[in-house]
């Protein structure tokens, strides 16, 4: 799987693909790279999982007769992996807006699912933005407890096991087994832009 140019610099964990991607004419393979697993989404909803290798995907026979209508195929990683995660305007308790930002050890849980929820939606994964409200109001329920300058400066030591009690519940839906939580920045919201550059 190789980084589109002009793309995100950050390694690419997940992405969907379409048949015409695929070699072959009429009847399609799949080479599928070490450390990584196909997931084929069939049009009624049921799924299967391809290891890596070379995998025979339809035949020229099945094309011919429709069984490649609807399909929805997607490369995603196979075992643990570390999945960047951005949690973006969470609130502190004395009001700052901060941005949080973790690497995490996970495994899927769910591949299929993953698929589904996370990479069909945006096509490439380098990282998952939780931005959605769940996501702020589950963390955010944990940064309230403390100062703005005592969760920059890493001062609270309860918070590994706080952050990682109100993420799980967040990332099993889409199919993410958190294992654990390797490294843990937070930062201002009003430092994003000095942050990046």
């Amino acid at each position: 799987m190789n980084q589109q140019e002009g793309k995100s610099t950050a390694p690419l964990l997940a992405q969907a693909l379409t048949l015409h991607e695929l070699p072959g004419l009429i009847g399609k393979r799949w080479d599928i790279p070490a450390g990584r697993q196909g997931v084929v989404l069939q049009a009624d909803g049921s799924s299967r999982l391809l290891g890596a290798g070379r995998q025979r995907l339809l035949s020229a026979w099945g094309r011919l007769r429709g069984r490649g209508a609807g399909l929805g195929l997607g490369l995603v990683p196979a075992g643990e992996f570390t999945l960047p995660i951005r949690i973006p305007y969470l609130l502190s308790g004395d009001g700052e807006l901060l941005d949080l930002s973790l690497a995490c050890l996970v495994e899927l849980s769910d591949p299929a699912r993953f698929f589904i929820n996370v990479v069909a939606p945006q096509g490439i994964v380098t990282m998952l933005d939780l931005g959605d409200e769940d996501s702020q109001q589950a963390l955010g329920a944990v940064t309230r407890r403390y100062l703005a300058q005592d969760l920059v400066h890493g001062k609270p030591p309860r918070l590994h096991g706080e952050r990682a009690a109100a993420l799980e519940p967040r990332l099993a839906p889409d199919g993410i087994r958190l294992l654990a939580i390797p490294l843990l920045v937070i930062s201002p919201a009003g430092e994003r832009k000095r942050l990046a550059e």
